[in-house]
């Protein structure tokens, strides 16, 4: 059995494939086995997960964090939200964010405007837009 490996790349000038067949694919697995260990370490060393210590914020809190700095003086959806947040450095999936969005508009500083899955959410006490 011949083993074949194809690995094709594609930059935006151009592309590139190389293929490895037999006994250099063997050499290269093995090549990668004894790397990869050590490729993950140095990405661990400077690229380090993120860990959630106490404090950093939960994704409600982080909204009123930009409710406080003036986000929210103009009527943003929720795409608008979650990119204000990745500013910020937290990625949050949308769920996360329209749950919080929603308890902020219910007993809390922001109104919803809009229909079903086109919302918008305001500060309270600020003046509505009217769409000419």
């Amino acid at each position: 059995m011949t083993l074949k490996l194809v690995v094709r790349e594609t930059y935006p000038q151009y592309s590139l494939e190389v293929e490895f067949v037999g006994e250099e694919v063997d050499e290269i697995m093995r090549q990668m086995s004894e790397t990869m260990p050590k490729i993950h370490r140095t990405i661990r060393q400077y690229f380090p997960f993120p860990t959630f210590a106490k404090g950093r914020g939960t994704c409600k809190e982080l909204i009123l964090r930009l409710v406080a700095e003036g986000s929210f003086d103009e009527a943003q959806n929720l795409e608008e939200t979650r990119l204000n947040l990745q500013k910020l450095g937290f990625n949050f999936d949308r769920t996360n964010v329209a749950h919080a969005l929603h308890e902020l508009s219910m007993n809390g500083p922001l109104r919803r405007l809009g229909t079903r899955r086109y919302y918008q959410y305001q500060r309270k006490g600020t003046k509505i837009k009217d769409d000419e």
